[in-house]
């Protein structure tokens, strides 16, 4: 809310955001014990290549993997994939989380378009769970962008929630 409302008060028009989370392809790449073949299937991801993964990953994980893939698009027309994706309870708990988010952002932002993208890949392995990002279809790239991660409070790791707005951008 903090970063849509910023990024209106700069001026940006037809802001709109994609939401994703680690927490699904984590479990898939989680049975892929063989490194080098996970780094390629990371690639492929990347790519968004799924015929190209199908090859790559076991049988027992394509269904999955479809329905990770089927959650891309729209929100308000994917909503009803995510629970293909309830295959225990941390997924569960995530699309969940995903479902609040977008229900409280949508109420304090009306109008506003929400995407999902559940094959992004976050190659800094710094979020750890749902991240966000914003985009305008007036501007080429990313405008902002953010999510959950832990700190590290002296001994203590402490769950947090931020963004950054890339001004070079927004200028």
């Amino acid at each position: 809310n903090l970063a849509y409302s910023s990024l209106k008060l700069v001026g940006i028009k037809d802001i709109f955001i994609e939401i994703s989370s680690r927490v699904f392809l984590d479990k898939l790449y989680s049975s892929i014990k063989d490194s080098q073949k996970l780094n390629v299937i990371k690639r492929y991801m990347k790519q968004k290549d799924l015929s190209g993964l199908i090859k790559l990953v076991e049988k027992k994980n394509h269904q999955y993997l479809r329905n990770i893939f089927s959650c891309t698009g729209l929100y308000k027309d994917k909503i009803d994939n995510l629970e293909k994706l309830k295959i225990d309870e941390s997924n569960s708990q995530e699309i969940q989380n995903i479902k609040d988010i977008v229900r409280g952002f949508c109420i304090n932002n009306k109008g506003a378009k929400v995407f999902l993208d559940l094959c992004e890949i976050d190659d800094k392995n710094y979020h750890k769970g749902i991240r966000f990002t914003f985009y305008s279809n007036n501007i080429r790239g990313e405008i902002a962008k953010g999510g959950r991660y832990f700190a590290k409070n002296i001994d203590q790791k402490e769950e947090s929630t931020g963004f950054t707005c890339y001004m070079d951008t927004i200028l």
